[in-house]
């Protein structure tokens, strides 16, 4: 059951990235068909639904862990103070650095 829990997360995922893109480039195209929020709700069931089924196996030491913080953070301050072009959005970008590391550890390691 739960990688059929899985798989519904990856498909309605990839789906709503799919149908928002074309959504932002040509404005009602898919919304006036089909809300994007039901597709945008099933992903995040079927994704919470396949964390709580799946057992807690650590496998990563902590020294991996740290390491994946401190080049996520250093990422995050050099994407900051180098990121004037992106505006409104350096601030965000430099959260999403920060954590992008250790959220591609844990993703290898569940894959594993």
């Amino acid at each position: 059951m739960l990688k059929l829990w899985y798989t519904g997360f990856v498909v309605a995922a990839v789906t709503f990235i799919i149908l928002a893109y074309i959504e932002w480039q040509i404005p009602g195209f898919v919304s006036q068909v089909f809300p994007l929020t039901y597709v945008l709700a099933v992903a995040v069931v079927c994704g919470l639904m396949s964390l709580l089924g799946s057992p807690i196996v650590r496998s990563v030491g902590k020294l991996h862990e740290v390491l994946a913080i401190g080049v996520g953070l250093v990422g995050a301050i050099a994407l900051f103070h180098a990121g004037e072009s992106f505006g409104a959005y350096r601030l965000v970008l430099a959260l999403v650095m920060l954590v992008l590391p250790l959220s591609l550890l844990k993703a290898v390691q569940d894959v594993k």
